[in-house]
């Protein structure tokens, strides 16, 4: 199962990233797809496009808009 976890990058003063919304799927490119269905919802200005190919198991962040996704196997 894979699993996309969406964050929020927290302020100075804050912890540093909270999840906001956690989805789990049966395959990475389904999971894919939900990322990058999170992020355009969320309003990520930059390209998703090249957000999306940085993805991995670790927090990817768009600053602009605080927000951070990572997707990973369980």
């Amino acid at each position: 199962m894979w699993i996309v976890e969406l964050g929020q990058i927290g302020r100075a003063g804050q912890p540093n990233t909270r999840t906001l919304s956690r989805n789990v799927s049966p395959s990475r490119r389904d999971a894919e797809r939900i990322a990058e269905k999170l992020l355009v919802e969320r309003g990520v200005q930059s390209d998703v496009a090249a957000r999306m190919a940085k993805i991995a198991d670790k927090w990817t962040d768009d600053f602009p808009t605080r927000t951070t996704v990572r997707i990973f196997e369980e």
